[in-house]
């Protein structure tokens, strides 16, 4: 809180075409709607510790950004999945009618400009389709072994890290947070996070996913990432309701990926937040912003990567 386009079509970084914006939000639309809230997905645990995500089987590269949401909306109990031709090499075929899910990517082509050496980068949109493990068959799947240990050793472990990482970044960037709030909020201009006590909790999972979503809003301050949605947003105009909507579901996505990068459960301390009415204000949102959740999703990670420090990554790109 704060107080479809064809494969290697070029297009610029910024702007993809509309319509594969509105596939992405579709799809999301399509998960909440089912009252399948893709960013709040509970998780198994894997015996190294981390959470079972939705995962290429062929590369072992995990879904990231709007990826993951669109995947995590599906029901599937083990979330791995291939590509037709991935599982052609692997010497399985698609069941015939299986349907499979749409993932998008970016890639990029170095051509010179004809000026001496330099070189500049084309950006290119593009889709794939890939299939549930469940849909293939030829092929003998040797899926992670999930966790066989007491769930609280790995609870703790997950709940350190945390507490960890809030008091890093809060140190870091100078910015106190204050405790006995009757509500979590970040204060733009003084720029400090007041938290209700840990105790006003039912679960510390539960509070440090708040905390999350409070340290989300705080990057966007104009000395750090310089966000719109809190820089220029008051929440109270109606020209600014959409600027206050796409910061408030970026710090949802925010906490949500800080949660599994810490290895908290998304259910923890889990109350309302997947009333009708939470779900109602999603759908009502996207469903009239068809670059919104693209947008957030983007924002989002690149809040993740200020919080932890890291090279923030831009685009999606890579293997399938």
């Amino acid at each position: 809180m704060v107080a479809t386009r064809k494969k290697n079509c070029p297009a610029s970084k910024e702007s993809p075409r509309p319509d594969l914006n509105v596939r992405v939000t579709e799809r999301i639309l399509t998960a909440l709607r089912q009252h399948i809230v893709p960013w709040q997905q509970s998780h198994h645990r894997l015996m190294d510790g981390t959470f079972e995500s939705p995962c290429n089987y062929s590369s072992g590269r995990r879904y990231s950004g709007q990826n993951l949401m669109m995947l995590e909306g599906n029901t599937h109990d083990r979330p791995y999945y291939l590509t037709y031709k991935q599982a052609q090499a692997l010497g399985g075929q698609v069941q015939k009618g299986a349907k499979g899910e749409f993932i998008v990517f970016w890639k990029f082509d170095r051509e010179t400009d004809g000026v001496g050496d330099r070189s500049k980068r084309s950006a290119y949109c593009q889709y794939s389709v890939v299939f549930h493990v469940s849909c293939i068959d030829g092929i003998h799947f040797d899926l992670p072994e999930r966790v066989a240990l007491a769930v609280a050793d790995h609870e703790r472990e997950g709940l350190n890290r945390a507490e960890i990482a809030v008091a890093h970044y809060l140190q870091r960037e100078q910015i106190a947070q204050l405790p006995g709030g009757l509500k979590a909020t970040y204060q733009p201009l003084a720029d400090n996070i007041h938290m209700p006590e840990k105790e006003a909790y039912t679960h510390p999972g539960g509070y440090f996913k708040t905390v999350f979503h409070e340290l989300i809003h705080s990057t966007g301050a104009a000395h750090r990432l310089n966000r719109p949605g809190i820089v220029s947003n008051t929440g109270m105009r109606t020209t600014e309701r959409g600027l206050y909507a796409g910061e408030e579901l970026s710090a949802e996505l925010g906490a949500a990926l800080l949660a599994m990068h810490c290895g908290i459960d998304q259910q923890a301390g889990a109350s309302t937040e997947n009333s009708a009415a939470y779900i109602g204000y999603w759908i009502q949102y996207l469903q009239h912003e068809p670059t919104a959740f693209r947008n957030a999703m983007n924002q989002a990670q690149k809040a993740v990567s200020y919080v932890l420090g890291e090279a923030a990554n831009e685009v999606e790109a890579g293997e399938c």
